[in-house]
């Protein structure tokens, strides 16, 4: 007499189809494999029942000797409460949400350009808190500010719109420019919240009035001068890296947190603070000058960390 373990035939062609249907959805442009399983799983319990009616009447005849398979029965069980669950998730509004922390990614997005007039201004301020800054200057009578960012989203749509609020705010007071230069949005999701990475390129006429204020610990500034013809002014939490050009006629002024060792580049630092140590006083402040040409117009660095200036080499 044969024998017929209930349970076994409908669990294999369950497997069958949920691995057929896995293997269409890792080759699919849509992934919907958990959708598919929350909407068609009660044929689950379709083929059990068919499974025992099929059993018991052939088992009428005494050609089959009936014997329920207890590991099938038990993956069923655990089938049908993993869907229940689901169910409960989709309709409390989690699951959509698990939906979209698992489609998120980092999209690197450009920031929209901005570019803002400078007539009747003669100072430009500018406050940073976040994000990498390249400042340049330039002989246009405008502020030019260009921007990247690698922001954390559900899709490149989600990550190109709060790209767009990344603009910096700008507000002129008299003849001064307030320029506010703020984080770029991230999209939070229930496994992870975080900031997005971002940078822009502050394009400035080298005869505007300029003072920066930078609030990232973790964030530098770079500074790249060809001319100069008005003071700047740049106070930095993070570290701050200025690249001059030999002609300029400037009166470099640095001040660090700590060491003169925090002074660095390939020029000739003259300090202007004794050498004190640092474990007895860790707030002290360690400052040093450097001049180009005859030093007329003053470029004033602060940073709570190191300060990098070169003089770029002469092609």
């Amino acid at each position: 007499m044969r024998q017929w373990r209930v349970g076994s035939f409908s669990m294999g062609l369950i497997l069958v189809f949920l691995g057929a249907g896995l293997i269409v959805d890792h080759f699919s442009l849509a992934h919907k494999a958990l959708d598919l399983v929350i909407i068609w799983w009660p044929l689950a319990l379709i083929l059990f029942g068919a499974e025992i009616l099929a059993s018991g009447f052939l088992s009428r005849n005494e050609q089959f000797k009936i014997k329920y398979d207890g590991w099938s029965i038990f993956l069923m069980i655990i089938l049908f409460f993993f869907c229940l669950g689901s169910y409960t998730l989709s309709y409390s509004g989690v699951l959509p949400q698990i939906r979209e922390a698992l489609a998120f990614s980092d999209y690197p997005c450009s920031i929209p350009d901005q570019e803002i007039s400078l007539v009747g201004i003669n100072k430009v301020i500018i406050s940073s808190r976040g994000g990498e800054l390249e400042l340049h200057n330039t002989t246009d009578d405008k502020i030019t500010i260009l921007g990247q960012a690698t922001i954390p989203a559900a899709s490149g749509e989600a990550a190109g719109e709060l790209a767009e609020q990344g603009q910096a705010e700008i507000k002129k007071v008299g003849d001064s420019l307030f320029v506010q230069i703020n984080h770029v949005p991230g999209q939070n999701n229930i496994f992870r919240r975080r900031l997005s990475e971002s940078g822009r390129a502050i394009f400035i006429p080298a005869d505007i009035t300029l003072e920066v204020t930078g609030s990232g610990y973790n964030n530098s500034i770079t500074l790249s001068l060809d001319s100069l013809n008005a003071g700047w002014t740049i106070d930095n939490s993070g570290p701050v890296r200025v690249n001059l050009s030999p002609d300029l006629d400037v009166l470099l002024s640095g001040s660090v947190s700590r060491s003169r060792s925090n002074l660095t580049g390939n020029i000739d630092w003259e300090y202007t603070t004794e050498e004190e140590d640092p474990d007895s006083n860790p707030y002290q402040r360690a400052s040093g000058k450097f001049r180009l040409g005859r030093g007329s117009w003053p470029l004033v660095i602060s940073s709570s960390q190191t300060i990098e200036a070169n003089i770029r080499k002469v092609q």
